[in-house]
């Protein structure tokens, strides 16, 4: 059994803690209560004096000027929840429900959201039990993600036990986070997938490793470009197929990969690099302050991940724009290999595939557009959204039909290594081969690439 995760008083929440609570199901433990009793007995006493605290003892967005009856503070928090809970689309997956409720949990135990203790508690005792709330993945505009967070909010809480401001736990970006969270683990695994079957590739076509010298690279020395590199000289290393064709350099699709997924993994690790801050932060309003001050702002606003997210999806487009290259190459006839990859002209063998890639790769263009940009708000002060949920949304999306792209070259590269001798190939290739052979038959080349096939990308 893993030691726990302690929320409250420890150690900022990172990357490789989150993943393990979320994927590894790693237990929890609320901890340390006493930053978030002395956000509440603050909260409370600034209550009972009778302060004005907006959207604790008014109204919501427009409704700012309007007090709230002491008798039906309570009574407001049930309803803001119930009333919040209209999304609709598929259910989120478990990974991203488990985040949400990770996220909200250490954010009560810091203080500042001002909520009892019990609220987080309830979010962590659900975390160990391995409940999963249904949350809809559409209908928040993610200025905050009222809306799946009161999906959630219902499926942790009691809510007739909820007190002043308690309410205000669907008030965060916690959806965000967590689809964030997915998008970008999965865009790392698929950037990394991709530079295995480019390395397949180039050893059938008997291209050359000279682009990816460190030495060459270093010239212009990106991080991610220089990643790229290492990773694609670590596959190529002890293959008897690269350089043997008579061409003195590569397509772009394979000389530039380092300056084009460097591109795309500089991204993706600026993505990164707000996901992990998002993880340790506080996203409600208004919030305690340990000195008693409570102070509305605007921490739950989701530009911080809309803006990198649509980076992201819009960056995975480029991976599979090269790999459509890649497999035209492959079967096109024009770079040494058999037209069609198939030695019999009768056979029309795989010629169809590049244009199937062609397809998955207009839709993830078509998938790629902004979420950004789309603020349609629909309240007086509340007046600019972000979209951030469906900006991450849209990278597993796009993410997907990259995957199916790789996935067409991948089928392309093994009929061609088959061609030009697997035996030849170097180990981390012979090692795709197989992996990709236990769910193709070298025979078959209908070039389907089902779940399975496209599985083997990552």
């Amino acid at each position: 059994m893993p030691e726990p995760v302690v929320l409250g008083g420890g150690a900022p929440l990172d990357w490789a803690t989150y993943e393990a609570v979320v994927h590894g199901h790693a237990p929890v433990e609320f901890g340390d209560r006493s930053a978030a009793l002395a956000s509440r007995a603050a909260l409370e006493a600034r209550i009972a004096a009778g302060d004005v605290i907006y959207s604790v003892t008014t109204g919501y967005g427009a409704e700012a000027g309007r007090a709230l009856p002491p008798d039906k503070l309570a009574e407001v928090q049930r309803n803001t929840v119930r009333s919040h809970a209209v999304g609709v689309g598929d259910d989120a997956p478990e990974p991203v429900v488990r985040g949400m409720m990770l996220l909200t949990a250490q954010a009560i135990a810091q203080g500042p959201p001002g909520y009892r203790p019990e609220i987080g508690e309830a979010y962590v005792r659900a975390l160990n039990a391995g409940v999963v709330p249904r949350v809809p993945m559409q209908g928040s505009q993610s200025a905050s993600d009222l809306i799946p967070n009161a999906h959630l909010a219902l499926g942790v809480l009691d809510v007739d036990t909820l007190e002043a401001k308690e309410g205000g736990v669907i008030n965060s970006a916690a959806f965000s986070v967590a689809l964030a969270f997915e998008a970008v683990r999965e865009a790392q695994a698929l950037v990394e997938g991709a530079e295995r079957v480019a390395a397949m590739t180039l050893q059938a076509l008997g291209g050359h490793a000279e682009a990816f010298d460190e030495r060459l690279v270093g010239l212009r020395p990106h991080p991610g470009a220089l990643a790229s590199a290492a990773h694609m000289r670590s596959l190529l290393e002890g293959s008897k197929l690269v350089g043997t064709s008579d061409r003195p350099h590569d397509p772009f699709s394979l000389r530039c990969l380092p300056q084009i997924h460097g591109a795309v993994r500089d991204q993706i690790s600026f993505a990164r690099e707000v996901v992990a801050r998002e993880l340790c932060a506080v996203t409600d309003n208004p919030v305690v302050l340990s000195g008693g001050e409570v102070l509305s702002g605007g921490l739950f606003h989701g530009e911080p991940l809309a803006l990198p997210m649509d980076g992201v999806s819009l960056a995975l487009t480029e991976v599979a724009t090269i790999s459509v290259r890649r497999s035209q190459h492959l079967v096109g006839g024009a770079l040494g290999l058999p037209a069609r990859l198939v030695t019999d002209p009768s056979r029309l063998g795989l010629l169809m595939l590049p244009a199937s890639a062609a397809g998955l790769l207009s839709e993830a263009r078509l998938r790629a557009t902004a979420a950004s940009r789309e603020s349609v708000p629909v309240d007086v002060m509340e007046d600019h959204v972000a979209m951030s949920g469906v900006a991450a949304r849209q990278v597993l999306e796009v993410g997907e039909l990259v995957r199916k792209v790789v996935a067409v070259e991948l089928v392309c590269g093994g009929v061609a290594v088959d061609l030009v001798g697997v035996a030849l190939a170097s180990p981390a290739v012979r090692g795709l081969h197989a992996r990709l052979r236990k769910v193709v038959a070298a025979h078959r080349y209908d070039g389907r690439t089902d779940p399975t096939v496209a599985a083997v990308v990552v």
